[in-house]
């Protein structure tokens, strides 16, 4: 077995032979049937899995695996460690160690840098709009938000963060990405981990992301708030609970693949859906249910009748009116 298969075995997955090919069930959708295969080249083995259509090297599959759903940066070093002590890695740790520590470091750092610059940029246009969604100037200070003008931030950065701010797509060929968009910056572990720019107008695309696997969470800090944790579809519909002192959690696009690792880490405790109307929001709404029935206790609440959304149903009638659903 070559280390990719070792580690992915050491991780508790089971190598199934087919085909003269070696075959796991890939850790990165759900998957009931062997669709990541792993190729032997040399001293070089790469996977690829042929649901997603993505493929990764070993130092590629350990970042992500790792540090994707829950990152941990810190953790890095320790991760690979404990690893190479239990033979889930056997080539000197040392050797892998700066190939997986310096991007992290960089992409670190570069989206400290971006979040902090366009902090600086809020205006007074996007308060403007921000209060409209319940958000207020103090709670956007909090939260970090933001304002991207759409120049400005490659002339403040070096060589080394600048060409990392391209790789993530946050500075373009013509300008920033997120130009004249509110940044909202998703923070774990008090560091900010992904970055996505909202429209102050509902006119094409209301949110860009940064390049690369999309954050499936926004709010996983706020589950270290204690009582009811409330589960959202999108950013603004978590504000009105947050702003109450409560945690929860909000999905960003399509978080099927991460809803598992939700309900892990929210076994025992008392969670309350609050959908969007629509059929998607029933779509959604049902599969968090599947998924955590048995682990928690779980319930869900709609608006009434003429109210889209959470953040609509606050703002309109106010938290008062959505905390009464819940008792």
């Amino acid at each position: 077995m070559c280390l990719l298969c070792n580690y992915l075995e050491g991780n508790g997955l089971t190598p199934k032979q087919e085909s003269g090919k070696v075959k796991f069930l890939c850790p990165f959708h759900q998957d009931n049937s062997p669709s990541l295969t792993v190729y032997h080249k040399d001293d070089n083995p790469s996977a690829f899995c042929f649901s997603c259509q993505r493929s990764w090297d070993l130092v590629s599959l350990i970042r992500e695996y790792e540090f994707n759903d829950i990152p941990k940066w810190d953790g890095t070093k320790r991760a690979l460690e404990k690893a190479h002590s239990l033979g889930m890695i056997r080539t000197r740790i040392e050797k892998i160690l700066p190939i997986l520590e310096l991007p992290s470091r960089i992409r670190r750092e570069a989206l400290e840098i971006a979040t902090g610059h366009y902090e600086s940029k809020m205006s007074p246009q996007a308060l403007r709009y921000l209060e409209t969604r319940g958000v207020s100037a103090k709670m956007a200070k909090e939260l970090r938000l933001g304002y991207c003008p759409g120049k400005g931030l490659r002339e403040m950065v070096g060589k080394e963060i600048e060409g990392e701010l391209e790789r993530l797509g946050i500075l373009t060929l013509n300008g920033e990405r997120m130009a004249r968009r509110i940044t909202i910056p998703n923070i774990r572990n008090s560091k900010v981990v992904w970055l996505q720019g909202r429209s102050i107008n509902d006119n094409g695309c209301k949110y860009l992301g940064i390049n690369g696997h999309r954050e499936g969470f926004y709010g996983w800090d706020t589950l270290k708030r204690s009582g009811i944790k409330f589960i959202v579809e999108g950013f603004f519909d978590l504000v009105p609970f947050l702003a109450n002192g409560y945690g929860g959690i909000a999905l960003l696009g399509n978080a099927d693949n991460n809803i598992t690792i939700l309900a892990e880490r929210l076994a025992g405790q008392d969670v309350i859906v609050a959908r969007d109307t629509g059929s998607g929001g029933d779509i959604m709404a049902g599969k968090i249910i599947k998924s955590l029935q048995g682990l928690c206790n779980v319930s869900v609440i709609s608006p009434p009748s003429g109210i889209k959304d959470p953040n609509q149903w606050a703002t309109t009638l106010g938290i008062d009116s959505i905390l009464a659903e819940v008792s």
